[in-house]
């Protein structure tokens, strides 16, 4: 018969081997995570396409009398012919604005960096970045770049077909992840998808408004100025608008160097313009458009973008904001409100309390 202290000991070393196999599965799990990552990041871009076109579609289910079907064709669309038109009606004048904008970056980077040259303290300046010729060759391999981002034409028609099942039937793809978790836990895992799907949703929509009132008023103060190229690097301040932070610093570049080519003071005025944009977006675009969106912190936003950058590079860094707007609503409700008990409830769910969130009417 085996003595009290052996049969401590043997559950000890049972507990013992369960969290090693614990630790093991979740090092393994964390493993697959990252070696799929180009995978995961398709199957975001095709849940925020099927955001996009939900977004459209159940207002049109609501206040018309259109089946289901006819609903999501005419969100496809409207946004395809959007896409078209804003290519047709920017595109030539994009294009030959970018050759432009391509002739004129290398003599300004060179000539700005002769000017510190000039100086000890501008000389460890201009050591700290790539010489001209070096940023131009990264610029102009910049479409490869994204090409190779988005894992090519293929990736994108997948993204795109994935995307639309999605918006066709949100709630069977969704129950297929509710089956996963225990039955006790399905209904509040269900409502969780459900409130960060209407996160997504309506940050997108928000960020979508933001970018295109950022775009349109750089392009006009740029105009206003007298900066070369202005079209072209209002369309880059309305697509780098996308990523937070970073984004608008990175649009401001060109835009004030194109401005130099004209004169010191204009130089000057671009970068007010810069300045003056994004105050007028951080303080009166934003809130705005934002009151019933979740908000977040902007520790959490700046950090999200650094994080991801990290694991998925570019594309990671593109996806970084609304990746941390599903996590946010997550964690907020999975884990603050259940496992810690504390009653804070995210916007999104206090919006839809009482409600129901299945079938296929439901956002996901």
């Amino acid at each position: 018969m085996a003595s009290p202290k052996s049969a401590d000991r043997r559950a000890l070393d049972r507990v013992f081997i369960t969290r090693s196999l614990f630790i093991l599965a979740a090092i393994m799990l964390a493993m697959v995570l990252v070696e799929l990552a180009s995978v995961l990041v398709l199957v975001f871009g095709a849940v925020i396409v099927a955001v996009l076109l939900r977004a459209i579609m159940d207002p049109l289910r609501e206040h018309t009398p259109m089946p289901a079907p006819l609903c999501l064709a005419v969100s496809v669309v409207l946004v395809a012919g959007s896409l078209i038109g804003v290519g047709v009606f920017f595109g030539f004048k994009f294009t030959s604005q970018a050759d432009e904008l391509l002739t004129i970056l290398p003599e300004r980077i060179n000539a700005l960096q002769n000017s510190l040259q000039a100086s000890e303290l501008g000389r460890m300046a201009a050591d700290m970045f790539p010489a001209g010729p070096q940023a131009m060759d990264i610029a102009r391999g910049t479409p490869s770049f994204l090409a190779s981002a988005f894992g090519g034409t293929v990736s994108i028609i997948v993204v795109l077909a994935a995307g639309l099942y999605l918006a066709a039937h949100p709630a069977r793809y969704r129950d297929g992840l509710v089956i996963l978790v225990p039955a006790h836990q399905q209904e509040r895992f269900r409502h969780a998808l459900n409130a960060s799907g209407r996160a997504l949703n309506g940050w997108l929509i928000a960020q979508l408004v933001s970018m295109t009132v950022v775009g349109l008023l750089t392009w006009l103060g740029l105009t206003l100025i007298g900066v070369p190229a202005a079209v072209a690097l209002g369309i880059f301040a309305f697509v780098a608008q996308f990523v937070p932070i970073v984004g608008p610093i990175i649009a401001a570049v060109p835009g004030i160097l194109a401005a130099s080519s004209v004169s010191p003071e204009t130089a000057l005025w671009a970068a007010g313009v810069y300045v003056l944009v994004q105050q007028l977006e951080s303080n009166l675009i934003t809130p705005y458009v934002q009151q019933r969106v979740v908000s977040l912190p902007m520790v959490l936003t700046m950090f999200s973008v650094v994080t991801f950058s990290a694991l998925l590079g570019f594309v990671g860094m593109l996806f970084a904001t609304p990746l941390a707007v599903v996590v946010f609503v997550l964690v907020k409700m999975l884990y603050v409100e259940d496992m810690l008990g504390h009653d804070i409830k995210v916007a999104v769910e206090q919006e839809t309390s009482g409600t129901r969130d299945s079938g296929d009417d439901a956002k996901s």
